[in-house]
């Protein structure tokens, strides 16, 4: 049985290319936990905007509605006092 035996300069390449490889995968998991992080902020960000949204939205429905049920018992009013003084 004959053994190949790899000569320094080549044993420090695989080595070398071994390392490189090795931060390339770290530098994309960094990446995409960087990723995943800004994805999850932005989902957090645009949540919160159109949660304000829809409670601002709800606000002027209910601001709507009383100011039209205040008109109505106004008007409500207005008729009995109007009634009451034919009277």
């Amino acid at each position: 049985m004959v053994s190949v035996s790899l000569k320094p300069s080549a044993q420090k390449y695989e080595r070398d290319k071994r390392q490189e490889d090795a931060q390339k995968v770290t530098r994309q998991k960094e990446l995409s936990d960087m990723n995943h992080k800004s994805c999850q902020l932005c989902f957090e960000w645009n949540f919160r905007n159109k949660s304000r949204r829809w409670e601002l939205k709800i606000k002027n429905l209910q601001r709507l509605v009383t100011s039209h049920l205040k008109k109505e018992n106004l008007r409500e009013e207005l008729k009995c006092l109007h009634e009451l003084n034919k009277l």
